[in-house]
C-alpha cells in the first residue's frame, strides 16, 4: 500500500526530482523513453519538501539481531522487573483485595527479609535464571525506586555491543553465553556441541549467540554453521 501510495503522488508533469527516488525513477524512463526533457529542464521543487517513503516508512527485520542471546535474557528481565513493580502495588493492598496472580506466583526479583512482614525485602538482579546481586533490609516505600534503577541498568545495555569492560555487564555477558550454549540432551549429536567440546557450533561475539549448523532431513547428512556469523 505504501509503494502504490508513492506512485499515485509522482506528478508525471513535473515530478519532484529532489525526491531521491522519484529521481531514479525518472533516470530509468529517460533510457526507455527518449522524448522526455532531460534532468537538468525540469523545473524542481522546494528542497525541503517531504519526502514521502515507497514503502510507507516499514523495515524488515534485522535477523541476526532476532537470535541475540542477550537481547533474549534483556527482554526476560525486564520482564520479571515489571512484574515485581507490579507484585510492590499489591503489597499496599489488604491481602484479601490482592490480585489473585500475585499471591500465587511470586515476583523473582523480590523475597521478604522476614517471612513474618511484608515492610522488609531483598531485592534481586536476576539474569537468565541466576541471581546476581541481592540488596537486603529495603523499606517498602524505598523499594520501588531500586526496582526502577535497575530497571534502568538493564534498558541501558547495548546488547549490540555491550561494554565487556564493565564488570558486571562482562558477568551477565557470561551467564547469557553458558546458559545458552547447545548441551541439551544427551542423545545431541556431537556436531551441535561447541568446538571446544569436540563439535561444530561456536559462540558469535560479532551477533552474540551461539551459531550452530543443522541436519538436512532429504539427505540425513550435516550442514555445518556458517563461519564468522
Amino acid at each position: 500500500m505504501g509503494l502504490k501510495a508513492f506512485f499515485y503522488q509522482i506528478n508525471h508533469k513535473i515530478p519532484n526530482l529532489n525526491h531521491p527516488d522519484i529521481l531514479e525513477c525518472y533516470k530509468i524512463s529517460l533510457l526507455n523513453y527518449k522524448n522526455l526533457p532531460p534532468i537538468e529542464e525540469i523545473n524542481n521543487r522546494e528542497e525541503n519538501e517531504h519526502h514521502l517513503d515507497p514503502f510507507a516508512g516499514v523495515r524488515g527485520i534485522d535477523i541476526y539481531k532476532k537470535f541475540n542471546d542477550i537481547k533474549k535474557d534483556k527482554d526476560i528481565a525486564l520482564l520479571d522487573i515489571e512484574y515485581s513493580l507490579e507484585f510492590l502495588d499489591q503489597l499496599e493492598l489488604p491481602k484479601n483485595r490482592r490480585d489473585k496472580k500475585f499471591r500465587t506466583n511470586k515476583a523473582k526479583c523480590i523475597k521478604f527479609t522476614f517471612p513474618t512482614s511484608e515492610n522488609y525485602l531483598n531485592l534481586i538482579l536476576v539474569w537468565a535464571g541466576t541471581e546476581i546481586i541481592t540488596r537486603e533490609n529495603i523499606e517498602l516505600g524505598r523499594a520501588r525506586i531500586a526496582l526502577a534503577s535497575l530497571s534502568k541498568f538493564i534498558k541501558d545495555i547495548d546488547v549490540e555491543t555491550p561494554d565487556l569492560k564493565d564488570t558486571l555487564i562482562n558477568q551477565l555477558y557470561e551467564i547469557t553465553k553458558e546458559n545458552h550454549k547447545p548441551v541439551k540432551g544427551i542423545n545431541m549429536h556431537q556436531e551441535f556441541k561447541p568446538i571446544s567440546e569436540g563439535g561444530l557450533s561456536y559462540w558469535s561475539k560479532k551477533t552474540h549467540r551461539w551459531v550452530v549448523g543443522k541436519y538436512d532431513k532429504k539427505s540425513k547428512k550435516f550442514i555445518p554453521p556458517k563461519p564468522k556469523l
